[in-house]
């Protein structure tokens, strides 16, 4: 990630955004970073989805209801790109999937610039995995991310270090 936040800076102010094109792309990454969204709910984001610091949605590709607290520097961050428009990262015009084709294809460009390969789903892996590792239930990781249990047990489970070092010492207690 400290990679990642390094990139942004070099990232080109180009665009219809110029020079708070550095600004949007910052603010889309720490959503991302802190509510695990999947790019195409986060492109959709406005802000009558967020009240009280929480931000509820109904995802887009399982249609699962998700309730998170929006972590105070994405809150911060999300103010310094409010321009007026209900959403924060797409003008509403066009389909929502050219809109989030976009945003892919600026995480691309980002990720050329950190010098090595990624995904769009970079962030959501990380935040699931630091939940996991921290001790989260499955279930209520799978209810934040709006997955099934079994699906994040699958893609992020398995590959969990902390999550293993405790399993690793549970079993160690039994001996």
């Amino acid at each position: 990630m400290k990679k990642i936040w390094e990139a942004v800076d070099q990232f080109p102010n180009w665009g219809i955004y110029g020079e708070k094109t550095r600004d949007r792309l910052r603010a889309f990454l720490i959503v991302l970073r802190w509510t695990g969204m999947r790019i195409g709910d986060c492109v959709q984001l406005e802000d009558a989805k967020i009240v009280d610091g929480q931000i509820t949605i109904r995802t887009t590709k399982t249609g699962q209801r998700v309730s998170i607290p929006l972590h105070p520097e994405a809150q911060a961050a999300l103010k310094t790109i409010k321009n007026g428009n209900r959403l924060y990262f797409w003008s509403g015009e066009g389909t929502l999937k050219s809109a989030v084709s976009a945003w892919e294809r600026t995480m691309k460009r980002l990720y050329k610039i950190c010098r090595f390969r990624a995904h769009c789903h970079r962030c959501r892996h990380n935040f699931a995995t630091e939940l996991v590792a921290k001790g989260v239930p499955i279930s209520e990781v799978a209810a934040v991310l709006g997955n099934s249990a079994k699906m994040v047990e699958k893609v992020y489970g398995q590959w969990c270090k902390g999550r293993a070092d405790a399993l690793n010492e549970l079993v160690k207690a039994t001996w």
